[in-house]
């Protein structure tokens, strides 16, 4: 008894890729002049998110979440996890933040992290 096949694979020829030109060019040396940041306590950030007033937060392996505004760091929250992921909110000026072991968590401005 054979088993009916759903799809069908067909072969295309490879595409051409873009030429590595602009940003993308190997000559191109603006990571250079790129500078290092670092933070008062922690490590390994894993992504960062700015505000419309120009803050930008960070989360740190140990679960701090920092602010950064007008060249201060400030302690926002401790997740008590691991964040990955941080996104601003617009809509209430919270940060909706993405945690490896708690899960979608919600920073309002008051600093109140909830699940």
């Amino acid at each position: 008894m054979s088993v009916p096949r759903f799809i069908n694979a067909a072969t295309l020829p490879a595409t051409t890729p873009p030429p590595l030109t602009g940003p993308w060019a190997p000559t191109d040396t603006r990571i250079d002049e790129a500078v290092l940041v670092p933070l008062p306590a922690g490590h390994a950030p894993e992504d960062v998110a700015v505000s419309p007033d120009g803050a930008v937060f960070t989360g740190t392996a140990e679960g701090v979440i920092w602010r950064r505004r007008s060249g201060e760091f400030e302690r926002l929250a401790d997740t008590g996890g691991r964040p990955l992921g941080i996104e601003h909110d617009p809509r209430d000026d919270s940060l909706i933040v993405c945690d490896a072991y708690r899960g979608l968590l919600r920073l309002t401005p008051t600093a109140h992290c909830t699940t």
